[in-house]
């Protein structure tokens, strides 16, 4: 194949008819800088040009990518070999072409899912500065949320407020805390980096003889997504096993949730609610947030204990109810833990 002779031959079949090159150009929907291209040996038509050329010229396809105008058979054969060839090469570099830009977009992709997710889930033992309160508790913090368990033991109590710096963010009247804060969205804690929320958190008791106990929470790091790779063959030490003991993940939370780096989440939505749940395996918690008309109403189900926690909040995110479902109820509250069971527990967990 002979660029300057196929242009050379494309030349002269046009001064034949008498065209100058924008007219031919004209007449097979090109401009006049690719017929001078082809003329002066820069490039050669494809397949489909050549088709146009054929017919405009009234010559074989194969005397154009020849060049010339053959009658041996031997010839032609060779020409159509060589057409058939240069194609070929062409739809290669093309799907070369086309998979490495797949390649890239995957790899891409991959790299941004990397960045998002490495370290994206942190978990937190909370503990107390003080001997003399027992405070016990677990911090989860991911991207988008954080999750707040904790519990003062042996102290009768008849409030307790967790503070942020000095920023009352939860009070009750009994001895266990429990939320979730959205990021960007109805926060408790307005911060700027996780590590100012565990270097400022800190209670306030008041307990049933009127003592007042200002205490700084100990936040210390138990777990966080950082390994790229898992061994499979390390072993947890017995004593470990006790504390860390994990439910076995329902197949039903596995089909239907979403896995969120280990966890499993599930979003409804209709014109009027939105439902979000969430199952954590680090914690064995099962959790669930309703919001319709501005009202929240949170369910946290601790799976090793058979707890459930219950809060609702109004639209100013204040605190209208908090109750868990091993005090006594009264009938509205056992309505709503009854709600729960039916229609959250009894359909992802049994």
């Amino acid at each position: 194949m002979n660029a300057n002779k196929i242009g050379k031959f494309i030349k002269s079949l046009r001064e034949e008819k008498g065209w100058n090159q924008l007219e031919l150009a004209q007449k097979i929907y090109i401009t006049q800088q690719a017929i001078s291209s082809w003329e002066n040996g820069k490039s050669i038509p494809d397949i489909e040009k050549l088709k146009l050329l054929s017919d405009l010229f009234n010559v074989n396809i194969e005397d154009l990518y020849a060049g010339e105008r053959i009658n041996d058979n031997l010839q032609k054969r060779e020409v159509i070999y060589n057409i058939v060839k240069n194609e070929h090469q062409k739809l290669k570099k093309t799907f070369l072409s086309f998979s490495f830009i797949i390649i890239l977009i995957i790899c891409i992709f991959l790299i941004y899912y990397f960045i998002n997710s490495y370290k994206s889930i942190k978990v937190y033992q909370i503990s107390s500065n003080e001997e003399v309160i027992n405070v016990d508790g677990l911090m989860i913090a991911s991207k988008d949320n954080i999750y707040f368990q904790l519990i003062v033991k042996d102290l009768n109590v008849i409030e307790v407020t967790l503070l942020y710096k000095d920023n009352e963010i939860y009070t009750t009247e009994d001895n266990n805390i429990n939320f979730k804060d959205r990021n960007g969205y109805n926060e408790y804690l307005s911060y700027k980096s996780l590590n100012d929320i565990i270097n400022n958190l800190h209670l306030n008791i008041i307990d049933t003889n009127n003592n007042f106990y200002d205490v700084k929470l100990v936040l210390n790091k138990d777990f966080e997504n950082n390994q790229l790779f898992f061994n499979q063959d390390d072993k947890i030490l017995e004593e470990e096993s006790t504390q860390l003991k994990k439910t076995t993940v329902p197949q039903k939370i596995i089909s239907d949730f979403e896995n969120r780096d280990g966890n499993y989440e599930l979003v409804l939505k209709d014109n009027n609610s939105k439902i979000s749940i969430w199952y954590i395996v680090d914690s064995n918690q099962f959790l669930v947030t309703e919001m319709k008309n501005e009202i929240i109403k949170e369910w946290n189900y601790y799976l090793l204990d058979d707890t459930i926690y219950f809060q609702e909040l109004n639209s100013k995110n204040e605190l209208q109810k908090q109750f868990n479902s091993k005090e006594n109820l009264n009938e509205k509250d056992k309505q709503l833990i009854d709600y729960f069971i039916e229609n959250y527990i009894k359909k992802y967990l049994k």
